[in-house]
């Protein structure tokens, strides 16, 4: 069987990830079909057959928690009651005489548990399986992994966690799970095939579930502790665990290739709108989305360098961490020409109009990342996305000032993972120098 880090087909040697990008093919897809003893060349080019495809499309939106019931007056006893459905039957739930002060206090109290979940989880304590702490928990995520109104990533990541563990043991009560149980739901999760940290991760969002199960009472405390001692997966244990492809700075051959010509757009001003993210990106190591959100406003510009606190698209908000980017002479030489014909309120990157009177259309991470990849193709170039931008700037950082703090400031991060994830090769820059001198 083929290295499954790196392929090679029609004289090119590239990762599986490039690959996928390439041929529209799932990166699981590929690896599951050389492990099953497909040939490369079908690997890789036979289509996938959609009717097998998980979700068949765009991920649907979130509903989010649900509603309190309202709070009605009982047609024959005159009662304050609510109804609602839940785990397979009608639930009701009285709070004294109708327009009594009585009534109001116990429905405010009922109303304040329901949105913190615990009317729910009070239904069905103490007898609760596994399929009901499943839909618990991804009520109590969309309820808390929240900003600014919208569902995080975080909300789909833990659905994705729990399916595995849903499928397998759904019918059985939750108290009775153990880790033998949480081990079985890991190899299935190996053999989707995900990456290890991707399985790593997921088992500890299941062990996070019963954590937050057992404080409401929901489990045991004691389920909760025996999941904790599950051993993680460990790197180069085993021949069948994926590795995750590690996110590699652009090469400066291939993002000068997608800015040559037309490859960008056809049509010239938006074309130099493109140009323009890119080139603000690989000088301040924006995120896509704070790139993509920045509007006149948000720029403080009454002394160099500029100043960009981001607020709607701060990624650390829930670590109480505050998100500022510095935009220098390269940046601002970016960004000069954009932010001369945007009013406050708009996006500064935006496409003009195709006709008079016709509105400007905001860049979206989407329409900029596909115009990137787009622009690959037709230079024949490895597809790149926006965000390995985020590793050049944090690579030039780290080899001018040899110092996880400067490269974590520059990128809202933490040095830890400023040095781990996206400084390419990471402290080389310092071993080279003392080599050079003392070696």
């Amino acid at each position: 069987m083929p290295n499954l880090r790196k392929i090679t087909f029609e004289g090119q040697t590239l990762s599986l990830t490039h690959w996928s990008k390439l041929k529209k093919i799932p990166v699981a897809t590929i690896a599951s079909r050389l492990k099953a003893g497909w040939s490369v060349e079908d690997a890789l080019t036979v289509p996938v057959d959609r009717r097998y495809s998980r979700g068949g499309g765009r991920r649907a939106k979130d509903a989010g928690p649900r509603p309190c019931p309202e709070m009605k007056k009982h047609p024959t006893t005159g009662q304050a009651y609510c109804r609602w459905h839940a785990n397979g039957k009608d639930n009701w739930a009285y709070f004294g005489e109708w327009g009594s002060p009585e009534a109001s206090r116990k429905y405010r109290r009922f109303s304040l548990e329901w949105a913190a979940g615990g009317v729910s989880a009070a239904l069905v304590a103490g007898n609760a399986q596994i399929s009901d702490l499943v839909t618990l928990w991804i009520e109590h995520c969309a309820r808390t992994y929240v900003k600014y109104g919208k569902p995080t990533s975080e909300v789909h990541c833990n659905r994705s966690a729990m399916r595995h563990m849903n499928e397998l043991y759904g019918d059985i009560p939750a108290e009775l799970f153990t880790v033998p149980m949480l081990r079985a739901v890991r190899e299935a999760m190996i053999a989707q095939p995900w990456a290890r940290k991707t399985v790593n991760d997921n088992v500890a969002r299941i062990i996070r579930a019963f954590g937050w199960a057992a404080g409401e009472g929901i489990v045991p405390q004691s389920v909760h502790q025996g999941l904790e001692l599950i051993d993680t997966l460990a790197a180069g244990r085993r021949d069948d665990v994926v590795e995750s492809e590690p996110v590699d700075p652009v090469p400066e051959k291939s993002i000068e290739a997608v800015l040559d010509g037309d490859r960008l757009h056809p049509t010239p001003k938006r074309r130099a709108v493109l140009v323009a993210m890119i080139r603000t990106q690989l000088s301040a190591g924006l995120r896509p989305g704070e790139l993509c959100g920045l509007c006149p406003e948000d720029l403080d510009r009454s002394q160099v360098p500029w100043r960009y606190e981001v607020v709607e698209y701060n990624k650390m908000l829930h670590k109480d961490v505050r998100r500022v980017v510095f935009f220098g002479p390269r940046a601002r030489a970016s960004l000069d020409p954009l932010l001369s014909v945007c009013a406050a309120g708009e996006k500064v990157f935006r496409f003009p109009p195709w006709r008079r009177g016709a509105a400007w259309t905001p860049v979206s991470v989407a329409i900029y990342r596909g115009r990137i990849a787009g622009a690959c193709e037709a230079a024949k170039v490895p597809i790149w996305t926006p965000n390995q931008l985020r590793h050049n700037r944090a690579t030039e950082v780290m080899d001018i000032y040899e110092s996880d703090q400067a490269t974590a400031a520059v990128l809202g991060n933490t040095p830890e993972v400023a040095r781990q994830i996206y400084a390419h090769r990471a402290g080389e820059s310092v071993a080279r120098r003392i080599a050079e001198q003392t070696g």
